[in-house]
């Protein structure tokens, strides 16, 4: 299959990065990490569904979105918030972590392995009221991907569980049109 570089309102929500490159680039952010690449998290509220607060954690490839409202960052996939509303489904004994994987609305270290986290994840993302439009994977890294819609078809999420040093760590990008609350 030929990778296709889309927006998040591209109704096709095809990876657009390849296994192999997808490593090459998380490799390439973790040197940054290494080097000094600095985030700021707020611990979730409860890893129950329901409750959730995380603020977003910024990579080398952060910034405010031009123009975009406070809370906003633009990155490759589309604006996204800067944390994840109350209420957005977390994986039970969730964590905010660091990767130095880029910004993102929220990145966790969960325990529990890739394929039994991205089960309860869709099903707890469908719970809330947010419709899968794909679910990719396992890409060569050993990642999986939940690309949902929300109650809008302008609101996307990209969920990617990816193995990392033992450890499976989450990484979200809720959409900036998405519902704040």
């Amino acid at each position: 299959m030929t990778p296709v570089s889309i927006g998040p309102d591209d109704p096709r929500m095809l990876v657009s990065i390849p296994g192999k490159r997808r490593l090459a680039v998380l490799l390439f952010a973790l040197g940054f990490a290494a080097v000094g690449c600095a985030s700021t998290t707020e611990p979730p509220r409860s890893s129950a569904p329901g409750a959730s607060s995380v603020t977003a954690t910024s990579g080398p490839a952060s910034g405010p979105a031009s123009g975009a409202p406070a809370g906003v960052t633009q990155t490759d996939w589309g604006q996204i918030r800067d944390a994840l509303p109350p209420g957005f489904p977390l994986y039970p004994g969730s964590t905010p972590t660091q990767t130095g994987g880029g910004v993102a609305s929220a990145v966790l270290e969960v325990p529990g392995d890739v394929t039994a986290v991205t089960t309860w994840l869709q099903g707890a993302l469908e719970g809330a009221g947010f419709s899968t439009l794909s679910l990719s994977g396992p890409f060569e890294d050993g990642a999986m991907e939940i690309e949902s819609v929300g109650p809008t078809t302008q609101c996307r999420v990209r969920t990617t569980i990816a193995p990392l040093g033992g450890s499976t760590v989450v990484t979200v990008l809720y959409g900036a049109v998405c519902p704040a609350n």
